[in-house]
């Protein structure tokens, strides 16, 4: 669950409002929106819309059939300060209906194989504001109330939210099931937070607080299909104190949490038969962080700690067609000693099929120079996962449609380390520049495999000009220059017609080999130009940006 963080509500101004316009040319998109807001001495209020409709994106040399976009939202909050507490409470609603480009669609190997080296795409057409199948639509409805009580030497902060979101996924089907979608769910969230803000003490501050959810996804009946995941509720409780201490010349940071999970699941298998199943997780993790004052502008940071995360419900009951591939959870297959994997079997349990929950032990340091005009950081760590959760290739599949690769979820134990690092110049006082660049590692402890799916390593150059400004008027400029490197830690390939081969002669090319791999190879290197501008007044807002790509 994401709870979004909105504005935060202001006293004692009148009232006032805004106008945005935005306008791009490619999908020849146009965005309105709008708020207004004011504050009294102890309540205020504000209120904001928004509404974008896009067509058809355009590739250099060709239009992009069927990716469209239209969405709105709007929002509405109030708060309300007295001497000893303070209430907020907001609410928003968000629709979007988005197309899925239609020369992605594929049926089988072969359909598949056509897309990836089709240009134009099949279906290309003239361009277009309607969005046809293959298409997704979301609703989401927020709710958040917060409130804060101030004591005299400590406070206590409590929140809940609500969110209810409803998805659905149209594909390609065939006849009347091509208007009723393939995957319909909705999924309710409640959660609620109280957290007590102990009085400080010399050099001591902390907190103690609870954290509670309860979650409710549900299948929507009429899809005529398997449900790609089934029915489920699960409940999430946990209890953590933060406690500081500021020394002479650094401080210290010390965290404990405890998660108790419990998940009950309900839903029928490829022969329609029910299964019920019920099982929880629980952990402790702990946290501990030390901060040094190395000179009056530069400080060093070191984090060690624990963390955890439950499979999710995909993870584990993941069943059947899912946009080109077949996808298979922890629960719905079998391995033999040979490495075969078999599908046809009943719905597995923890008894049966034990599975973990992802433990972390992640230290992370960082080193920061901040001078007048110049800033520095420079950030490393490294990452031990137990148990972690991925997919992988396992064989191939067929049915009346084709031949299709098949994954299955598993877990193994993994390494990740990795770089960050930035540094910012203030050249003038309206010009600034700043460079970026990170590198990720990662690899399967036993196999020694790489995932698929690590970000390359990115590097990149903002160059921020402010022309004129003034009490009404404010301007940028920015120039962007990001390159992203090619992955050499890529998995094997294995093309498209390879599978096929292997489909129609019944051979397992995997059976000696069950590492991952991609279809295609990593791309090479590329780099992206973006000139962005914004021109802000009081009650107006306009923006441009240009990107340029170039391999």
């Amino acid at each position: 669950m994401i709870l979004i963080q909105p504005k935060p509500f202001e006293l004692h101004t009148p009232l006032q409002g805004s106008v945005g316009l935005e306008g791009r040319t490619n999908g020849r998109s146009g965005e309105i929106n709008a708020n207004l807001s004011q504050g009294y001495e102890r309540l205020s209020w504000k209120a904001d819309i928004a509404a974008t409709q896009q067509g058809d994106l355009h590739a250099p040399d060709y239009l992009l059939t069927n990716t469209g976009k239209k969405e709105w939202s709007t929002g509405v909050g109030l708060r309300y300060h007295l001497h000893s507490a303070d209430i907020e409470a907001y609410y928003s609603h968000f629709f979007q209906n988005l197309g899925i480009l239609k020369g992605s669609v594929n049926g089988s190997l072969e359909d598949l194989e056509h897309a990836i080296s089709e240009e134009p795409p099949l279906y290309t057409a003239p361009f277009s504001y309607e969005i046809g199948n293959p298409q997704q639509e979301v609703t989401h409805d927020l709710l958040k109330l917060k409130s804060t009580f101030f004591g005299k030497k400590h406070s206590f902060l409590f929140q809940y939210g609500f969110q209810n979101n409803l998805r659905k996924e149209f594909d390609v089907r065939r006849g009347t099931n091509n208007e009723i979608p393939a995957i319909d769910l909705e999924l309710k969230t409640h959660s609620m937070e109280g957290i007590w803000y102990h009085p400080e003490a010399d050099n001591h501050s902390g907190s103690v607080g609870v954290q509670f959810q309860f979650q409710e996804n549900k299948n929507i009946f009429g899809t005529n299909t398997i449900s790609f995941v089934p029915n489920y509720t699960q409940t999430r409780a946990g209890i953590f104190a933060i406690e500081s201490w500021v020394l002479s010349s650094s401080s210290i940071e010390a965290g404990v949490r405890y998660d108790y999970q419990y998940n009950s699941i309900i839903g029928l298998d490829a022969q329609n038969i029910q299964y019920v199943d019920q099982f929880d997780f629980n952990n402790l993790t702990a946290t501990l962080g030390w901060i040094k004052n190395l000179s009056q502008n530069s400080t060093f940071r070191t984090n060690i700690g624990t963390a955890w995360r439950a499979p999710n419900v995909a993870e584990l009951y993941a069943y059947g067609r899912h946009q080109s591939v077949f996808d298979y959870g922890f629960w719905r297959y079998e391995t033999d000693s040979n490495g075969n994997v078999d599908t046809d079997i009943p719905v597995l349990t923890q008894n049966e099929k034990p599975v973990h929950s992802e433990k972390g032990f992640k230290w992370l340091n960082t080193l920061n120079v901040n001078k007048e005009k110049t800033n520095f950081e420079l950030t490393g760590y490294v990452n031990f996962i137990q148990n972690y959760f991925y997919s992988q290739p396992a064989g191939i599949t067929s049915n009346v449609r084709g031949v299709f690769p098949f994954f299955i979820w598993k877990q193994d134990d993994a390494l990740f380390w990795g770089i960050d690092a930035s540094a910012t110049f203030q050249h003038r006082p309206r010009i600034q520049s700043e460079v970026k660049g990170s590198y990720v590692w990662a690899q399967q402890i036993d196999t020694k495999d790489v995932f698929v799916g690590i970000p390359p390593p990115v590097l990149s150059y903002q160059l921020t000009i402010h022309p004129f400004s003034s009490s009404k008027f404010t301007s940028q400029l920015q120039f962007v220059l990001d390159y992203t490197f090619k992955q050499n830690r890529a998995p094997r390939v294995i093309t498209i017609s390879e599978l096929i081969d292997s489909g129609e002669t019944g051979t397992d090319i995997f059976a000696s080999d069950s590492s991952n791999f991609d279809i295609l190879p990593a791309p090479e290197g590329y780099l992206l130009t973006i000139f962005f501008g914004i021109l802000n007044s009081e009650n107006f807002h306009f923006q441009f940006n240009l990107e340029i790509c170039s391999m």
